[in-house]
Order: structure tokens, then sequence, then C-alpha cells
């Protein structure tokens, strides 16, 4: 704390501490590349190690929280503004479910935030904070959780954002840039899938971090990251814009999203069935799309109309 006020005060103290110091140790790219540009600094990047939990049987929750086998969905992590825990709790306030929400983590820096999220909770005794936990009572709450309604509630969000980029995106580049500068309609459908796409493969992403699949999830991330350099070039020559995004969104759909799950469904969630995450995934897929075509026709007479008006 004392070194994090001191650097704020004197801002050459960083510049001398990355400049002198023998060596340095990062724990992200991100961080890696920020010494490099501002400084021109080499570091050593050694990411963060996990332990896989242990699958256990519900004691510990039973006993302190109530919870028991596939009753409760479950987030995990620090509990600060920019991880969107609010967004979550008024979503879930929101889902008729007898399922719980179990928040478990501390605050950052101060309290005040966890104390607005309890405030935004309050009435609803579906939403439990745990506090922090470790070693047994983690393991308990990763190893007894509920994915499926997490799945449910992250694509309802991930749904609803996509309808509203597609409804409004033409709307939106009409009125800032000019009719002359509107992309094809194709682009914009591929570019709403793109985005949704990349949402579907956000919490099996978290579940298989959190179990520390890194090893077992090296061959596919090679393999996607070639194969979207590959038909990136075949498609973007033989079709431009448009094969590009559908290049990204194809390496997407088939390696990252199901080789990705499969690994997931076959290393941890043994009791499950890969074929029904598939399903419900597609289903919530072919339910956006729906909303986004009906949603679109009205947003498309607008558009036609308003080119009428400016060509008067």
């Amino acid at each position: 704390m004392a070194v994090g006020i001191w650097l704020k005060i004197y801002p050459s103290g960083r510049k001398n501490a990355v400049k002198y110091a023998d060596e340095i140790i990062v724990l992200s790219k991100g961080v890696q590349d920020y010494f490099k540009e501002t400084y021109g600094r080499e570091t050593h990047f050694i990411p963060n190690g996990v332990n896989r939990p242990q699958i256990r049987e519900t004691n510990l929750i039973t006993e302190k929280f109530g919870l028991k086998k596939d009753s409760y969905i479950l987030f995990l992590g620090r509990l600060v503004p920019e991880k969107g825990i609010r967004y979550l709790v008024e979503a879930f306030k929101n889902v008729k479910t007898d399922k719980k929400l179990v928040i478990a983590g501390g605050s950052s820096d101060t309290d005040s935030f966890m104390e607005e999220l309890k405030e935004l909770a309050k009435g609803d005794n579906r939403i439990l904070f745990t506090g922090f936990v470790q070693g047994a009572m983690l393991d308990e709450l990763y190893s007894n959780k509920d994915m499926n309604k997490f799945v449910f509630i992250y694509a309802w969000i991930s749904g609803w954002c996509a309808v509203c980029l597609f409804c409004m995106f033409q709307p939106f580049m009409e009125i800032w840039m000019g009719c002359e500068m509107l992309f094809p309609m194709i682009d914009v459908v591929l570019i709403c899938l793109y985005f949704y796409s990349l949402t579907m493969g956000d919490v099996r992403s978290q579940y298989s971090s959190a179990a520390g699949l890194f090893w077992e999830n090296r061959k596919y991330v090679l393999v996607e990251a070639l194969s979207n350099i590959v038909l990136n070039y075949i498609l973007g020559k033989l079709f431009g814009v448009h094969g590009i995004i559908a290049a990204t969104l194809i390496s997407i759909l088939l390696i990252n999203f199901i080789w990705g799950s499969a690994i997931l469904f076959k290393c941890y969630f043994k009791d499950y069935k890969v074929g029904e995450f598939y399903k419900k995934h597609f289903f919530y897929f072919g339910v956006a799309i729906i909303a986004a075509i009906s949603r679109a026709l009205p947003w498309s007479s607008w558009s036609r109309q308003a080119s009428r008006a400016s060509r008067r």
C-alpha cells in the first residue's frame, strides 16, 4: 500500500524502479506489453498457477449455507464493479427459479461495493453472499453448482445484447455517418453472429480455467489460431470482408466452442453429457435469431423511410 501511494506521489519513482530492478516478473501478457511499450523494459511472463479442485460431495456448504448439489449458480471472484456483478444480480432477480445465486468472494479495496450489492439483492432470499472461501468449502462449491442455470442467464443477456446490436446497427450508422457509409446487411448479420458466438464460450471458459485445464486445452487453442489464419486468408480472398468475418465465426464455433466444451465435459463434468450442453446453447442461439428477425422488421421500415426522406 505504501509503495503504491509513493509511486502516485512521485511518478519518477516508477520509472526508476523499472529501470534499476534486476529482473521484473509479470502475470499477464498485457502487463508485459505495457512495460515494453512504456519503458522499453523486457520482463519475464510467469502466469499464476492453480491447483485443480477436488471433486467433493456436499457437506460443509450444506451445513453452513443449506446448499445441495445442482441447487445453485456460482459466482466466484473479487467483488469489484468491473466484473459486472450488479448486472448478474439484477438479471437473476428477474428469473423465475428455485435455484440460489451464490456469490463467493470478498471485497477488493473497500466494503462499499459489497454493501451496494447486498442492498440490490435485498428482498430476494435466493441470493447468498458467502464471503471469502477457500480449501474444502471452495472445492465443494465448484463440484456441486448448477451450470445450466448460469448458461441460461448468460445466454439471455448475450442474446438480448446481440438483438439490440442487430436492430440498432444500421439506424445508428445512418444517423452518424450517412447512408453512403452503411455496411451491407450481410456484414451486419455476420458481425452480430460473431458477437454472440464469442459469448457462447464465455461460461465454459470460466469453468475450464477454474478447473485448471490449461494443459488439456493446449491443442485446441493452437488449432483454433492456425485455422483462423488459414480460413481468413482463403475466405478473405474469395469473399472479402464477408469471408473474413465468416472465417473467424467458423473457427470460434467449431473449435473454440464445440471442441473446448468437449474437453471440459470429458475432464471435469464427467457425470453430464456434452450433447445436452450443445442442444441448450443452439436452442438459445435459435431464439436470439428469431427475436432479431422479428424486431428488425420495424427498423428496416424506418430505415427505408429515412432514406426516401433524405433523397427528397
